[in-house]
Formats: structure tokens, sequence, C-alpha cells
């Protein structure tokens, strides 16, 4: 009994350490690191926005309001534009490391920035909201006070409401899905090479066309999939992200 569970203890280490030192997880700590700094900033601008209910001193508050108080909407705007935009800093972060991890460890000619900026062009692709409505797709238009909509892209106080933190189970798993067609298209020599003469900076933007082309090709077939059966890429990722923000409201 006890060599089966030394065995078994074994093996469940064992298999976690590969998991632990797979590409995908080390790109994800990669990702974890780079939005630390962008936290922090935006941490301290929200608190400068807040420092009344922070300190509810007696005078405090017309003191604020006087002052340093008219430029809270500036510190908004400051906060917005790291927290607000935190699905592009992990997931573009994400499918860089992702993207040189495996150019390093499989020898792939694979340009990291290309890739990111790849990964960016397809997470866009999945921002507007888009119906299947009177035989077309067409976008979601809403002005509700809790809702706005505006040619498919929802917005809040906080920005574009679907590159915010909500974005990013939908930042990964795009970053994931470019690096792998990126991967896919240059194994398989599908690139658009230029003479040795040609500059890097333009040779590069130019083997970028191919893999670029089936990178938006592939995302807009599936959101296009997605939106004919009600639904899109970013609300099918979201699932995990409302069901752990549930998960926290309940402990």
């Amino acid at each position: 009994m006890a060599e089966s569970q030394s065995s078994f203890r074994d093996k469940l280490a064992t298999g976690i350490g590969k998991f632990a030192g797979s590409r995908f997880v080390r790109s994800i700590i990669d990702s974890g690191y780079a939005v630390i700094p962008f936290t922090i900033v935006g941490a301290i601008f929200l608190i400068l926005t807040v420092l009344p209910q922070a300190f509810p001193i007696p005078g405090f508050a017309s003191l604020y309001a006087n002052t340093i108080g008219k430029f809270s909407n500036m510190f908004t705007v400051v906060y917005n534009a790291n927290m607000g935009i935190l699905s592009l800093i992990f997931g573009g972060q994400f499918t860089y490391s992702y993207a040189k991890i495996y150019q390093q460890e499989e020898k792939l000619n694979l340009v990291p920035l290309n890739a990111l900026f790849m990964m960016l062009m397809a997470m866009f692709i999945t921002v507007p909201e888009m119906v299947f409505k009177n035989g077309s797709i067409q976008f979601v238009q809403s002005l509700k006070a809790d809702n706005i909509v505006g040619g498919g892209i929802q917005v809040s106080t906080s920005g574009v409401t679907r590159i915010g933190t909500t974005g990013l189970f939908t930042a990964i798993v795009i970053g994931w899905l470019t690096v792998q067609i990126y991967r896919f298209t240059v194994k398989h020599n599908w690139q658009i090479k230029m003479p040795d003469v040609v500059p890097a900076g333009v040779s590069n933007s130019f083997s970028s066309l191919i893999p670029g082309f089936c990178v938006a090709f592939v995302v807009a077939t599936i959101n296009l999939i997605l939106v004919l059966m009600g639904t899109d890429i970013f609300k099918v990722m979201y699932v995990p992200f409302s069901f752990v923000g549930k998960l926290g409201g309940v402990c």
C-alpha cells in the first residue's frame, strides 16, 4: 500500500513538473510578471480617486474636492489606460513569450513581435458584438444607460469593455491560436521570402503576410460560426471568467 501511494505521488509530482515546465505555462508566468508594473501604476491612480473614502477625516473631502479632486477624471483616464487594456497587455506578452520559446527551442524562423501584432489583430476581430439578423451579419447597437454599444463596440467608464480584465481568457486563447497558426505556416514554408539584399524590416513584414492572413481567416471564421449560433468567441471565453468571479463572490 505504501509503495503504491509513493508511486502515485512520484507520478503526480512528475506530471505537475512537466506541466509547470511547459511552454504554455512558462509564457503565462512571463505575462504575469509583465502586468505587475501596469497594475501598480493603475492602483496608484485609483487610490488618488478614492482618497476621501480612504481617509474619512472631517474637512478632508472638501479639501480634496477643491484641490487634486479637480483632476480626478484624469486619474481615472490613467487607471483605465492600464487596467482598461489589461487583456491586451497580458495577451500580448503571452504571445510574444510563447512565440519566442518556439523560436529558440524549435529553431523556427518566428518573429515574436510579428506574432504579437497578429494576436492584437485577431483580438480586435473578437471585440465587436455582432448578430445574424434579417439574413445578414449586423453590429449590435444599444443606447441603454447600463449598456452602451455603438458599431458593435461596448463601452463603459473603463473604456472598451472587451479589452479590459474580462477579456483575459479570450486574449490567452487568441494568443495561443495565433502562435500555433504562425508556427504551422512557418514549418510548412507558407511564407513570402524576400532576397537577402532586402532590409530585414521589409523582409519580416512580408514574411508575416501569409501567417497574418491565416490567423485573420481562422479567427474570423470561428467567430462567424459562433455568431450564427447566437454567441461569439468572447462570450464563450468569458464563461470561465464569470464562473471564477461568482466563485470568488461566494468565497
